[in-house]
């Protein structure tokens, strides 16, 4: 396939002609509309864009919160765990160390 090698630009809109020539023929390409979305179709994507958007974040704030509550739940069981060990005797205590992680 070559390329076309020459086009016109019309006059007076700094647009491009309809007439390409390409290996010295000239060819005709129909007009295209530049843009076939209306309103309504530009609107309804910029919603589902937003709306995709606003669920992702949601989606993050929920994994961030179940996140916290797991990490709470888990600091909770290991204090619980420690006061058994402690109770239990010091050999059972050295089991945890000293670490607050």
């Amino acid at each position: 396939m070559m390329l076309p090698d020459n086009t016109n630009a019309t006059a007076g809109n700094g647009g491009e002609s309809q007439h390409i020539k390409a290996a010295g023929l000239p060819l005709m390409i129909p007009q295209t509309i530049a843009n076939t979305f209306g309103l309504e179709d530009r609107h309804a994507a910029y919603c589902a864009g937003y709306d995709d958007g606003m669920n992702h974040k949601f989606g993050l704030e929920v994994a961030e919160a179940a996140q916290a509550a797991l990490h709470d739940q888990a600091r909770a069981a290991l204090g619980m765990a420690k006061a058994h060990a402690e109770a239990k005797g010091p050999s059972w205590a050295a089991f945890f160390g000293e670490s607050d992680d």
